[in-house]
């Protein structure tokens, strides 16, 4: 039986010591198909990538849910939030009769690179497979490069908390094996991707990792 994968969109709405904020995560602008400037936030970005995505992954089969509700998330514990959505997206596989979960963290990256990178712990079973099918799928995108060694947290410590807090999910719900991949298809500061990150681009983000996914887990 194929996971459950649980999209859950990085930084938006979260609550902190009570009261709601607002982490937009990066920015950039860029230019649009008419060469026009554009702006382009992280959390907008991955909102409106999240149903587009969604919507492809269940109609190739998959049992597929977004969770993105804020959660608590005081000023000493930011990952909060995350474990929260995490929470949700496992309690729902379980609900379902789902026997393993894929927790897909959906974020955009910054700081000028042309890859895409779907981060993951090197030593959890099948997770590798899973995130090489989809960065290979996301290479054949025009613009979008793959990077010469496998992306994992070893070589990006922040998203190791991302896949702690899919992990802390899962003890909620023992019956669930919890996998997780911190998924970053484009980068918001490069010329290169902005095409794919207009609405109409990110149909092409959304069909690559479904694609790269479908592959992956050995559905075709």
């Amino acid at each position: 039986m194929h996971p459950y994968i649980a999209l859950v969109p990085g930084h938006g709405a979260r609550v902190r010591d009570g009261r709601p904020t607002h982490d937009p995560g990066a920015s950039c602008i860029g230019r649009d198909s008419e060469g026009r400037p554009e702006t382009y936030i992280e959390d907008d970005r991955v909102r409106t990538l999240a149903p587009r995505l969604a919507s492809r992954l269940i109609a190739a089969g998959l049992g597929c849910g977004i969770y993105d509700a804020a959660g608590p998330s005081p000023a000493s514990d930011p990952g909060r939030s995350y474990r929260h959505r995490c929470l949700s997206g496992v309690a729902a596989a379980n609900a379902q009769g789902f026997t393993s979960c894929l927790v897909l963290h959906l974020h955009l990256n910054a700081g000028g690179g042309n890859y895409a990178a779907a981060i993951h712990h090197p030593g959890e079973a099948s997770t590798p497979r899973w995130a090489a099918a989809i960065e290979t799928a996301l290479a054949a995108v025009p613009g979008i490069k793959r990077r010469r060694e496998q992306s994992t947290v070893a070589a990006f410590p922040r998203a190791d908390g991302l896949v702690q807090a899919a992990w802390a999910a899962g003890r909620s719900h023992p019956s669930v094996r919890v996998h997780a991949i911190v998924l970053e298809p484009a980068f918001l500061d490069q010329p290169d991707h902005w095409r794919h990150l207009s609405d109409g681009g990110l149909d092409v983000l959304a069909d690559a990792i479904t694609a790269g996914l479908v592959a992956g887990l050995e559905l075709r």
